[in-house]
């Protein structure tokens, strides 16, 4: 078990990242999460407290996954020869200077990205309500539907675990390969060979993702601006038994009761 400080966690956590050396190597952060602290610096009236917070964390010996959600994604593929190199957010924190141009750039990717998020989210669930709509089902309509086939991925997973595995196991045949193809549009293989390339750690991912879409589309709500940004957060729950610390409501709706707490309950644990 491991826990997962976002953005959010961070700036409430401040100075206390360093109190417990233990539940410390028990934790991590992402540059990510560095990167969304960077951008606002200059433009918020806390630009100040960013500055000292992200002193505190790159002179911690809090772990740092020193790669971007979309980055995670290609990772997650064993197909992808992905040779490691130094984030561009840790280099422009180095040499503001010098590296200023591709750091602009990548603030504008994602920009951009979160814009179209937003905007695709809000086109495909934001609708008038509809009509009641009543529909009736004959008997013999009812008893020869068949149950749909369970896949070998919820055949293979072992008893008791949390219903939210086996909703994963499901949602991954359709989602993963939609992923690999927006990453990798030159490749021309098989579902069936992407799944086998696929590793499982985007697993927590794709189910917040879906369960977003989900409950957007049942309540025909807009997206919020950040929204985009918070679901990539979840790319860096690698593993199934991670967990999100963060105060950030849209947590509690997309993720497993399992893989989250809350910023005052992971303060209880220091």
């Amino acid at each position: 078990m491991k826990y997962y400080l976002e953005t959010n966690a961070l700036r409430a956590l401040g100075g206390k990242i360093d109190e417990n050396q233990e539940l410390q190597q028990q934790s991590y952060t992402s540059v990510f999460s560095i990167f969304e602290l960077t951008k606002g610096i200059g433009k918020r009236s806390d630009s100040k407290k960013r500055e000292l917070l992200i002193s505190t964390l790159l002179n911690s010996q809090l772990n740092m996954i020193q790669h971007m959600p979309f980055e995670m994604m290609k990772r997650a593929f064993s197909y992808n020869d992905n040779v490691d190199k130094a984030s561009v957010v840790i280099e422009y924190l180095r040499s503001p200077t010098s590296n200023v141009e591709d750091y602009a750039t990548l603030v504008k990717s994602y920009e951009l990205d979160t814009l179209e998020f937003q905007t695709k989210s809000n086109q495909k669930h934001v609708r008038p309500k509809p009509e009641p709509e009543n529909i009736e089902f004959d008997l013999e309509t009812m008893l020869s539907r068949t149950e749909p086939e369970v896949s070998q991925g919820v055949k293979n997973l072992p008893e008791g675990v949390h219903p939210s595995r086996i909703a994963m196991e499901c949602i991954k045949l359709e989602l993963v390969p939609a992923i690999f193809r927006s990453l990798f549009t030159d490749k021309d293989i098989t579902d069936e060979e992407i799944l086998e390339y696929y590793s499982g750690s985007l697993d927590l991912f794709l189910f917040a993702y879906h369960t977003y879409e989900l409950k957007k589309h049942c309540l025909r709500e807009s997206a919020a601006k950040s929204d985009f940004l918070d679901i990539l957060h979840t790319t860096y729950l690698y593993e199934h038994d991670h967990i999100m610390v963060s105060n950030d409501k849209i947590f509690e709706s997309i993720l497993p009761n399992i893989n989250r707490i809350s910023v005052e309950e992971y303060k209880k644990l220091i």
